[in-house]
């Protein structure tokens, strides 16, 4: 309980340092509510969609759009929460917060192209095969910088004072 009051205190503070006890169950806890709380809004627009592709109906890449909307809107959600808070907790391994931007900026550029990508199929069936390898490449780098984000949220930070400040409580 302690963490998530840290946490949700803290949502504009980037400075300091969060040890691991404060930050997990904090992250856990958003990242399973946001994915929870966005599959009710999603789930029907997936539901409407999959009938639409069943059909044959032709309101499908607005459909694909819509879904690439909420998706980018949950994910804006879970940023808000949590970028505060993966700064802090790098800030205990002596590393900077930004490092957490490059991931986000990756994951947001996936969904602008698979949304492009929807967007520039034609009923004839086109499918544009550059615009794909671009969406493909960008999902493999954030795939990789995203693991390296967490591998900095797991190892350890230095038990005195860095540059960031005292260790958290």
């Amino acid at each position: 309980m302690e963490s998530l009051k840290h946490g949700f205190g803290g949502l504009l503070r980037f400075t300091g340092r969060d040890r691991p006890g404060l930050f997990w169950p904090y992250a856990i806890v958003v990242v399973v509510g946001c994915f929870f709380g966005s599959g009710a809004l999603i789930a029907p627009l997936v539901w409407g969609l999959l009938e639409a592709i069943a059909q044959g109906s032709t309101p499908v890449i607005a459909g694909f759009l819509q879904f690439a909307l909420m998706i980018g809107l949950v994910v804006f959600a879970i940023v808000c929460l949590l970028a505060a808070a993966v700064s802090r907790r790098l800030h205990y391994g002596g590393r900077s917060g930004w490092w957490a931007v490059i991931p986000m900026v990756l994951l947001l550029t996936g969904i602008g192209l698979f949304a492009l990508l929807i967007s520039s199929m034609t009923p004839s069936g086109e499918f544009n095969f550059g615009l794909f390898a671009a969406l493909l490449l960008n999902n493999i780098v954030y795939l990789g910088c995203f693991g390296l984000l967490v591998i900095g949220l797991i190892l350890p930070g230095a038990s005195g004072p860095n540059r960031y400040g005292e260790p958290g409580r």
